[in-house]
């Protein structure tokens, strides 16, 4: 009897032990099982969402791409990361200008970007073109320039200026010396510098490059000088015994050796610029018209070496006038990338070139000029109480532009004819 009570309380005791084992597990047991169907069902959430729900790598917190929480401040960099950054490019956080949308940082690759808006921009507007009015230049400093008959005195100038230099020089000049007035020594010359102040003749060459006999026997005028394809075009005007203009070329590939001269024009007009104009030469010259004031007019050729036969009919120029007691006498035409600009020197009506003063003129088509009647520099200075036919090198555009200008001016009491050199610019106040 007393074994079957033993037995008893043991499998009583077993019994308990076994319920209060198991109610000490069951609530783990049940949280297992929880914890377990919790990661199956953000296991399926994942795989229907393709990922956009997954934690952040970098912040380990989710982030809904709906989300209107703003986003953490960004600390700012400390010195070291100053030092190592500050030569980097901006972020494109960074680079975006102000009011730019920006893109959350863990969006979804599938998802649309918001569209990048920037404050519109006002265009700028092109500065207004100044009258040519505006542009003047001081009194000219008197260069020393060397004659083929030793006086020094000249006139006519026509500057070629190559920023690379040619030849050895950066500028090349044509000319005629004019000493007191005499015209049996007017014949082409050339001369070089490297500064635009001192000038030389270059080294093979002897001036002059043509030698008139003078006065009524036949004289030269009017010297200008072109460039193109890698060759020098000297041009001059001859005065005939019977007092009519012949128009001379040669062209040179170093500035020294020449070609022979070749007669390229005939007609009646005085001091011509020949420009090139795609592939045509233009000659550019004032002309005379009986009782009325002198004219710019201008012939087209598409002969590299024009005969008196290639040039087009005439093309008289719109340009406003100089009268009544002016007119246009002398002129040099310059086409700079799609702009055109010139010097004038007129004279007083009807007189052939006494008293002048140079002008300054622009076109944006070389036929329609715009021609300033107030002077371009004084008319009166330590050496000269006239102008006459100058020539110039540009630089700049619109309101930039300045002229390097070799004026000719004359003492017409000593008759005394020299070369200057002076700066047109624009005042801006103008």
């Amino acid at each position: 009897a007393q074994s079957d009570q033993t037995n008893s309380y043991r499998g009583k005791m077993n019994t308990r032990k076994i319920i209060d084992e198991f109610s000490y597990a069951a609530p783990r047991v049940v949280g297992i099982l929880i914890s377990l169907l919790t990661t199956l069902g953000l296991i399926f959430t994942l795989f229907v969402t393709g990922g956009s729900s997954a934690p952040s790598a970098s912040s380990g917190t989710s982030s809904s791409p709906t989300s209107k929480r703003p986003p953490s401040p960004t600390p700012p960099p400390s010195a070291t990361d100053s030092a190592i950054t500050s030569d980097a490019q901006p972020s494109p956080e960074t680079a975006l200008p102000p009011n730019t949308t920006t893109p959350s940082a863990n969006a979804s690759p599938s998802e649309e970007l918001p569209s990048v808006t920037s404050r519109p921009q006002t265009p700028m507007k092109p500065e207004p073109l100044l009258p040519v009015t505006a542009w003047a230049a001081p009194e000219p400093r008197m260069l020393n320039i060397p004659t083929h008959e030793g006086s020094g005195q000249g006139t006519h100038p026509s500057v070629l200026y190559f920023e690379d230099g040619w030849n050895g020089y950066k500028y090349w000049m044509a000319f005629t010396p004019y000493p007191k007035n005499s015209n049996f020594e007017e014949d082409p010359n050339i001369v070089v510098s490297n500064d635009g102040d001192h000038w030389e003749v270059p080294q093979g060459l002897t001036n002059p490059l043509d030698d008139a006999p003078g006065d009524k026997a036949g004289y030269n005028s009017d010297t200008n000088l072109a460039f193109h394809d890698g060759r020098l075009y000297l041009t001059w005007r001859r005065v005939t015994p019977q007092q009519t203009n012949e128009f001379y070329l040669m062209t040179s590939s170093d500035g020294v050796h020449w070609t022979d001269k070749k007669l390229i024009f005939n007609q009646g007009a005085v001091s011509q610029a020949l420009v090139r104009v795609g592939d045509k030469w233009r000659f550019y010259a004032i002309q005379g018209l009986r009782a009325k004031e002198n004219v710019l007019v201008y012939w087209e050729s598409d002969l590299d070496v024009p005969t008196p036969e290639s040039w087009s009919e005439k093309v008289i120029c719109n340009m406003n006038p100089l009268g009544p007691v002016y007119e246009p006498w002398h002129v040099d035409v310059q086409k700079v990338g799609d702009e055109w600009y010139g010097l004038v020197a007129d004279t007083e009506f009807d007189r052939n070139g006494v008293r002048g003063r140079v002008h300054f003129m622009r076109s944006s088509d070389g036929i329609n000029w715009e021609l300033s009647q107030t002077p371009l520099f004084p008319t009166s200075g330590k050496n000269y109480n006239a102008h006459y036919k100058s020539g110039f090198v540009a630089s700049g555009t619109g309101n930039n532009l300045k002229l390097d200008v070799f004026a000719a001016f004359l003492d017409t009491n000593s008759r005394d004819w020299h070369i200057g050199r002076t700066t047109a610019s624009a005042l801006k106040d103008n």
